[in-house]
């Protein structure tokens, strides 16, 4: 949670998921730290929470508890 100390809590406990495969790319190469893996899915309301923040791409997914994400994702592309 310490990644983005001047974003507000509640932020930096959600998860950055974008619409656009090109905008998560960016992300990737922009924050490295952050993973060199893009996957690719399909969020439902049973998965939890999710709001618009930051670019129009950018959702904040808060996932609810027991939710196995990785169930919901397959991984795309490793590309530096």
């Amino acid at each position: 949670m310490d990644s983005f100390p001047n974003r507000p809590a509640c932020l930096r406990c959600g998860l950055s998921v974008h619409r656009i495969l090109s905008d998560a790319i960016h992300t990737k190469t922009k924050y490295p730290k952050l993973g060199r893996l893009v996957a690719q899915g399909v969020l439902i309301n049973e998965c939890g929470k999710t709001k618009q923040t930051g670019q129009p791409s950018h959702i904040t997914w808060w996932v609810y508890p027991g939710i196995e994400r990785e169930k919901f994702f397959a991984t795309i592309s490793e590309e530096d």
